[in-house]
């Protein structure tokens, strides 16, 4: 090569692709750090998602659930999903707790989330009362709610020599 020429030598050039490949490498590590943030992120909600499926079937449950701890699992985003169930009883025998856990492995070894929430009794249902069985006295009531009405607003209307409101005067 001639002095003269202009150009890049070899040894710029091994440089050059040197710090590229630095760089494409640590772009590259970053990335992956990023798609494994997004994996846990993804198994966290879809976890959460499970428990409080969970506790929303306990809820909507026509029974009263016994206490005790049951594993169980269940598919969620085209995955298997398996859940640690504890339901235990409260100072109040009309309430349980619900604590739930829940895992992406069946050793329940990678915990993914954990949810409670409280089971309220449902209170039963009142016995419909028949018409004829009624001892409300007909003839304290008005003869149309409309009568009840104009009764209860003229009730309310202030009089025209009100001393709280005085009209002002054209003096």
């Amino acid at each position: 090569m001639n002095r003269g020429e202009s150009g890049f030598t070899l040894l710029e050039i091994l440089v050059a692709v040197a710090i590229a490949a630095v760089g494409i490498a640590a772009m590259t590590r970053a990335m992956g750090s990023n798609i494994d943030v997004v994996q846990q992120i993804e198994n966290r909600l879809l976890g959460s998602w499970v428990a409080a499926n969970r506790l929303a079937e306990l809820r909507m449950a026509p029974g009263w659930p016994v206490a005790g701890d049951q594993q169980r699992q269940v598919t969620l985003g085209g995955r298997q999903w398996y859940y640690n169930e504890r339901i235990s009883t409260t100072r109040d025998p009309d309430i349980r707790r619900v604590d739930l856990e829940v895992y992406t492995d069946p050793e329940l070894t990678s915990n993914t989330a954990t949810l409670f929430g409280y089971l309220a009794r449902r209170a039963q249902p009142l016995e419909p009362v028949e018409e004829n069985q009624s001892e409300v006295d007909d003839t304290e009531q008005p003869e149309s709610p409309d009568d009840t009405a104009v009764q209860d607003a003229s009730d309310d209307e202030p009089s025209q020599d009100d001393s709280d409101n005085p009209e002002p005067s054209d003096s």
